[in-house]
């Protein structure tokens, strides 16, 4: 009654999922991708420094969106994906792809068909009639490989999908979880695998931040260096201020300052109120 109407109901059968593993696979671009790259990063960085505000949104979104394309579509993720497409095919694993880019997928498909007869491609543009019986084709054994452009469609459901490999991914966390759903469908004695290729050195390593309460393996991930924070830094004396005084935060009887160094400098930068903390060391 107090969280509202039931949406959708389901058996607990269908609720379970299969156990699975993910396994993250990094790759590296290119001499010449890594060049442009870093190009955009420091042009990304410039523009949010120096452009008016209303300029800086739009530029930096376009810059922004130049640089994931570079990570999208790094020449080694289609090598790394073959290696792996052909060792679960082998296996007799039915594999779900996912790709970001329609070039991708159409360079991946062909390459497949070198050493695999039974797949098919699958976008959401074009006929839906036929995309629908790709589909079809997949989901009643006919075919083995599923290549897909981005997601594919809520309700896509396959329980007898055992193998995901997600070629480029986006880094929401929505796309993480999605992604996962389609391979983890239930089945009785059924284990899925999902591999993961990442770009070293890029901001794919954020999806690693959604790595959350299931088995996972790494192959050739160079993680990001991380800063371990000194307790220090976050134990330091507490300040307020406005224009004309200085506060001591947590102080009894509370301790102020007129004319304090802190505050001459605050007043330079045309600070005239607000709070911080001041580290220990």
């Amino acid at each position: 009654e107090k969280c509202g109407d039931i949406i959708i109901t389901v058996t607990r059968e269908e609720a379970n999922i299969s156990p699975f593993i993910v396994k993250y696979y990094g790759i590296d671009l290119t001499g010449k991708e890594m060049a442009e790259y870093r190009r955009l990063t420091y042009a990304i960085g410039k523009m949010y420094r120096n452009e008016e505000p209303d300029i800086k949104e739009v530029n930096e979104n376009s810059l922004i969106f130049a640089r994931r394309g570079i990570v999208y579509t790094a020449k080694n993720r289609i090598e790394r994906a073959l290696l792996i497409i052909a060792r679960e095919f082998v296996e007799g694993k039915k594999i779900l792809i996912i790709t970001r880019r329609k070039e991708q997928a159409d360079e991946l498909s062909k390459r497949i068909h070198l050493f695999a007869d039974n797949v098919v491609y699958h976008s959401d543009s074009g006929n839906k009639k036929e995309r629908k019986k790709q589909l079809d084709r997949y989901r009643n054994g006919e075919v083995r490989i599923l290549v897909s452009v981005g997601m594919v469609k809520e309700g896509f459901d396959d329980v007898d999908t055992n193998c995901g490999i997600v070629v480029a991914s986006p880094l929401t966390e929505s796309f993480h979880i999605q992604t996962m759903g389609r391979i983890i469908r239930y089945k009785k004695d059924k284990i899925a695998t999902i591999h993961i290729l990442l770009a070293n050195d890029t901001t794919d390593m954020k999806i690693l931040n959604h790595i959350d309460n299931y088995d996972f393996e790494f192959d050739n991930i160079r993680l990001p260096k991380i800063v371990e924070h000194k307790k220090e830094y976050y134990e330091g004396k507490k300040y307020s201020f406005c224009e004309k005084r200085l506060w001591v935060t947590g102080t009894v009887p509370r301790v102020s300052y007129e004319y304090h160094p802190i505050l001459e400098e605050l007043r330079k930068h045309k600070r005239s109120g607000g709070s911080f903390v001041v580290a220990e060391d």
